[in-house]
């Protein structure tokens, strides 16, 4: 059907107003076919405009209409998603609860139960009680320790992924050692939609397998070849955008390597995207914390100081599924969690300086796993201490 296939490219490509009419074209026109497929994607569409009523009304459909449909699943997680956005998240973990019940033994289930975790810490733990407690467990490499750690990625599957010297060490969710990834002194690490990961080193760019040489035209129109890349982020519709330190400026390229476009004025030296395509950096010069919209718009800016927060050296961050943005001080000891919409505002701080519970001394990158347990590397153990 081909206004259905053009509407999940659009959607893909982040067009919303495009993808939406498309789908309510097929949910007008071929009422018994894809119906509920059309259904699911205008909602998805609608949630990522920040209609998050109109959204609802759409996933509510699905629920009621087809409430046996694989689709049935996937839409109460949509619910729960604008129900956090609209700051409701008791009703969204009620939601969240009905897929666990509902579909049982599905991936939407585990899922579910992944993200009431990450609701019940952030919003009914805290704040009576600390969001985060250290966990029994640590990760260390040969030898029992982990040296010249870069940066941390964690996939869907709970893998988690080290950037170190001179490669990526791979270790499943149990903490076991896996096969590790060749990357010349790497200096970041991420996972693309497709939980493929994506590994930024000073002269190029590791994704999907290949080591892509990257270059920026000139006005001439010869190329210039970056050979001082900071980060690289995979957008949703998997293009990449990467951190330029030469020019100060985020650039973004296809995910064969190919340049596309300007993406932002920003000279940042980490960068994170959440699930809809909304990225944060960390600024070169000064570490404030720019927030950008899919397209690069500026959303916001974090300074160095604000309500409820005080920054001394920002050194990493990372987004939950929910678009939460955790920030990890590295001379504070802390990080400090924000929720976004409709403005930047702290929701938690965890304390990690010593004297609190499994201090960490020098804390320097940072990942969360699908359930939000924080993964921090402590370069003086050296190993990652986990946080649930």
């Amino acid at each position: 059907m081909r206004q259905y296939e053009s509407g999940v490219a659009f959607l893909r490509d982040g067009k919303y107003v495009e993808a939406l009419k498309d789908f309510q074209a097929v949910v007008e026109s071929y009422p018994n076919s894809r119906v509920v497929d059309a259904v699911y994607h205008a909602g998805e569409a609608l949630r990522l405009m920040g209609r998050f009523e109109e959204a609802t009304t759409r996933y509510r459909r699905i629920s009621t209409d087809f409430p046996r449909s694989a689709w049935a699943g996937r839409a109460l997680i949509g619910e729960a998603r604008c129900l956090v956005a609209a700051g409701k998240p008791e009703r969204a973990m009620e939601r969240l609860q009905r897929v666990r019940q509902r579909f049982a033994g599905t991936p939407e289930a585990s899922l579910a139960v992944a993200l009431n975790t990450v609701l019940y810490r952030l919003y009914l733990r805290a704040p009576a009680q600390l969001p985060y407690q250290p966990a029994a467990r640590a990760v260390a490499g040969p030898g029992g320790k982990l040296k010249d750690v870069q940066a941390l990625a964690i996939d869907a599957e709970g893998t988690l992924l080290v950037a170190a010297s001179s490669e990526v060490l791979v270790f499943d969710p149990s903490g076991r050692p896996g096969n590790s990834i060749r990357a010349p002194e790497p200096r970041g690490v991420s996972v693309d939609a497709d939980g493929q990961p994506v590994i930024s080193h000073k002269g190029g760019v590791i994704a999907r397998g290949q080591n892509l040489r990257l270059s920026l035209p000139r006005p001439d129109g010869s190329p210039r070849l970056l050979n001082d890349i900071a980060a690289a982020v995979a957008t949703p519709r998997g293009d990449l955008l990467v951190a330029d330190r030469g020019a100060k400026a985020i650039a973004r390229f296809s995910a064969a390597g190919q340049f596309l476009e300007p993406f932002a004025a920003v000279g940042a030296r980490r960068l994170a995207i959440d699930p809809t395509g909304v990225t944060a950096a960390i600024e070169e010069d000064g570490g404030n914390i720019v927030i950008l919209e899919p397209d690069g718009a500026s959303r916001a800016r974090l300074a160095g100081r604000g309500e409820g927060y005080q920054f001394e050296r920002a050194v990493d961050l990372a987004f939950d599924f929910f678009g939460h943005l955790y920030v990890l001080d590295r001379n504070q000891g802390t990080v400090v969690i924000f929720v976004l919409q409709p403005q930047p505002e702290v929701l938690a701080t965890v304390s990690l300086a010593p004297g609190s519970p499994g201090s960490i001394r020098k804390a320097t990158a940072f990942a969360l796993d699908p359930a939000g347990r924080l993964f921090v590397y402590d370069g003086d153990a050296p190993r990652i201490q986990v946080y649930q």
